[in-house]
């Protein structure tokens, strides 16, 4: 049975934006559009994950999130929140709600936001009941390409395993495979039986980012009615994944090099350290080296992440795996969507190999599913890619030009004679000589095109003054 979702919104457009793509991802999406509807439809589907907008137009979406708590105690929060809403996100977490996220937001953020917070809600249930993470397929038979530099990734992911290093920091371009690279060194090596689990930097703020991390205590706080496991007990002998590391705040950064330092932490209102084993991986997309320089990132942090560090190569520098990469997504997606199989025309190869990618893997596969998603044809043409995959290839360029310049002979002449006798100061004798034609030919010519030079007057040209 697929996993419920209830949208309480009173924007419609937002209802029905965010029921298409959780629906598109096999979620079974319910909607309401007031508190007094929501809290009814809760009541009666008992949904696994709630998304809830912190202002409603009949009450505030906090009075929501008690009430759910009460009626559906397992359902997962996670509140809209709008730019300056600060404190009310700081008081929806305190209640109990498991992540936020702020508007206006991308939708493919939100489907991963809602996917992740329920598989981690899930984690903390099975380690507090005594049992084990499920393990997914996430080895190196994932991390696809057979050029040169993404062997040597493999061969290093490989090295980093054997190795047993507690700590690993992942550079490289957005879309590069930060995050498969570290769900590899996860589940290729002792930990795969325990949890990896992912801490989103950039999405937590400062003042939420110990409480997340480290957990509290029953009783710290107003409404802390339970004790919360962090997510680095729950990472216990597995993975904590640090993406974006580079958007952590200075508090969030002190907090993790005390952490890191002697994977011992204290949870908010408790009197004991808890000692955890856990493997940190970090991963970013910025220069950290030009961060510390710059005093946005602390350089004691950095030493201590990038003990061993990985820099995933951008898609343009793999060479040959554009065009390997794009079958096996095409592939992948037809046979998602039960379509009979496409195959790829050289044409269209020559486009996406001249294409620079500067999303990298996460745009190449994005452009396939597009293809796959919306095409019916036995094999991709170049006119079944975007606009700015065609134009990239000498084909794509040169047709770019013929329709650029598909005009009137006579009107390119016109203009290139024009441009000569501009750039030579009305000399015609000069200009004659460039165009390589005789002085009166080019009068002739200026006659019948009526340029002002020769229908107002005739001047006396410099050179024969």
């Amino acid at each position: 049975m697929s996993d419920q979702v209830l949208v309480i919104d009173d924007e419609a457009g937002v209802r029905t934006t965010l029921r298409r793509a959780l629906e598109e991802e096999g979620f079974c999406v319910a909607t309401a559009d007031s508190a007094h509807a929501g809290l009814r439809r809760a009541g009666v589907d008992r949904p696994d994950v709630a998304v809830v907008d912190l202002k409603l137009g009949d009450a505030s979406g906090l009075d929501v999130l008690r009430d759910l708590k009460v009626l559906s105690p397992t359902t997962v929060t996670i509140m809209i929140s709008a730019y300056g809403d600060v404190q009310d996100v700081v008081q929806a977490m305190k209640l109990g709600a498991d992540d936020y996220v702020q508007k206006p937001y991308d939708l493919d953020e939100m489907v991963r936001c809602v996917t992740q917070t329920l598989h981690a809600s899930r984690i903390r249930e099975q380690f507090g009941k005594g049992g084990r993470a499920t393990v997914q397929s996430d080895g190196l038979d994932r991390i696809l390409g057979e050029s040169e530099s993404i062997e040597d990734i493999r061969e290093t992911v490989r090295k980093v395993v054997r190795s047993g290093a507690q700590t690993v920091l992942i550079l490289g371009e957005t879309g590069t495979g930060k995050e498969l690279v570290a769900r590899a060194l996860h589940s290729e090596s002792s930990r795969a039986k325990h949890p990896f689990v992912k801490v989103n930097c950039s999405a937590i703020p400062d003042s939420l980012f110990e409480s997340e991390l480290f957990g509290h205590e029953r009783g710290t706080f107003t409404d802390a009615q339970e004790t919360r496991l962090g997510l680095a007990e729950v990472a216990n002998g597995g993975t904590l994944f640090l993406d974006e590391i580079g958007d952590a705040g200075a508090g969030a950064q002190a907090k993790l090099l005390t952490f890191i330092e002697d994977h011992r932490f204290r949870r908010l209102g408790g009197r004991e350290d808890i000692d955890v084993d856990v493997r940190i991986v970090a991963a970013t997309n910025k220069d950290l080296d030009e961060a510390c320089d710059s005093g946005e990132f602390r350089s004691d942090l950095l030493h201590r992440l990038k003990v061993i560090s990985l820099t995933l190569p951008s898609l343009r520098e793999r060479e040959g795996d554009i065009s390997h990469l794009a079958l096996r997504f095409v592939e992948e997606f037809c046979a998602q969507t039960a379509k009979p199989a496409m195959t790829l025309s050289e044409e269209s190869l020559e486009c996406l190999e001249s294409y620079s990618w500067p999303g990298n893997v996460r745009e190449l596969r994005n452009a396939m599913e597009r293809v796959v998603l919306l095409e019916e044809c036995d094999s991709i043409e170049p006119e079944h890619l975007s606009q700015k995959l065609r134009g990239s290839s000498s084909l794509g360029r040169a047709r770019g030009l013929v329709s650029r310049s598909a005009r009137p002979l006579a009107d390119v002449e016109r203009e290139h004679i024009y441009r000569v006798v501009d750039e030579t100061e009305g000399n015609r004798t000069r200009a004659a000589d460039i165009l390589g034609i005789t002085r009166q030919t080019l009068i002739n010519k200026l006659k019948s095109y009526g340029h002002p030079s020769v229908v107002e007057r005739e001047p006396v040209d410099a050179d024969t003054a």
